[in-house]
């Protein structure tokens, strides 16, 4: 066992040095140990600075690092782990999985072609074809940045770059979510596409540049450029809040704010507010209401 500073603790089998290659080779057993970081594997080694001090400690043949804090445990799996020993960075390549955990139940999954964690401000950033399993939701994406608190809890997540969310039944897609815990609300930003499924069968499905849901008043806010469908009706306008029934909770007005338009087989309705319920179905435009009725004769030929 070499000592090389009051926080860090290097264990294994064997010990050599190359003062060629300024390196400290490990082999069997290795077990770091810094602060509250610990890292296992088979085979490592640690460069060292002109200076004489140790810079990264690198392992090999899919090491294991671990951080345990109270009841919190996070984990870090890959192919290669890159420790750095001066601003303490856990960086992971190939087959990077992360896990945080509750007792014995996984909070956090997080899988990426790499990931990167700094233990002094509590981040990770992963990159690559990025999957995310948190609570109830699978997110996708090429990038991902997740903040934790000192305790081991989500603080805020981001998934950029092609980013999805599936969440049972429903989905969503933008090129930015940006997930805060202490509201439960989720930001989309950027060609945004969300659908849900009501209890009837039916659906909804919004477009817009960007959407705000908020998980405890289960509400939808979209705006710029937004495009709904919901059964036969398409609406579009500049500003939209989607929002539940005091009943029921779940989802069943929809109001369009600014100059909004409305369609309905052969008939348009412009005006400068419009509202969309689903159960029982119907809307009411309000504030200079224009309606275009098109083929009118078909119609006449139809009665």
């Amino acid at each position: 066992m070499a000592v090389f500073s009051s926080d860090l603790i290097i264990d294994s089998k064997t010990q050599t040095f190359s003062d060629k290659e300024k390196k400290i080779k490990l082999d069997g057993g290795v077990k770091v140990k810094l602060d509250n970081l610990t890292v296992e594997s088979d085979r490592a080694d640690v460069t060292i600075r002109r200076n004489n001090k140790l810079d990264t400690a690198t392992f090999y043949d899919k090491p294991y690092a671990y951080e345990v804090n109270e009841n919190k445990k996070r984990e870090v799996k890959a192919n290669i782990l890159k420790v750095s020993l001066i601003n303490k960075v856990v960086r992971a390549e190939g087959e990077a999985q992360s896990i945080i955990t509750e007792g014995n139940t996984p909070i956090v999954v997080i899988n990426a072609d790499t990931q990167e964690y700094d233990t002094q401000i509590e981040q990770m950033r992963a990159n690559g074809s990025v999957i995310v399993h948190y609570q109830d939701m699978v997110a996708y994406g090429d990038k991902a940045i997740v903040d934790v608190s000192k305790k081991g809890d989500v603080k805020k997540m981001q998934l950029i770059g092609n980013a999805k969310i599936n969440q049972k039944e429903n989905k969503a897609y933008a090129d930015r979510f940006v997930y805060t815990a202490s509201n439960q609300e989720i930001v989309s930003i950027g060609n945004t596409y969300s659908k849900m499924i009501m209890d009837n069968g039916k659906q909804i499905e919004v477009w817009a540049q960007y959407q705000q849901y908020n998980k405890p008043a289960n509400t939808i806010l979209a705006s710029n450029k937004v495009t709904i469908y919901y059964d036969d009706y398409k609406a579009y306008g500049p500003k939209v809040t989607v929002f539940p029934s005091k009943v029921t909770n779940k989802f069943n007005k929809i109001v369009f704010l600014g100059r909004a338009k409305i369609v309905e087989k052969n008939r348009s309705i412009d005006a400068d507010k419009i509202i969309i319920t689903m159960e029982p179905k119907n809307f009411t435009a309000l504030g200079n209401v224009k309606t275009i009725i098109t083929n009118i004769d078909d119609i006449k030929n139809d009665n």
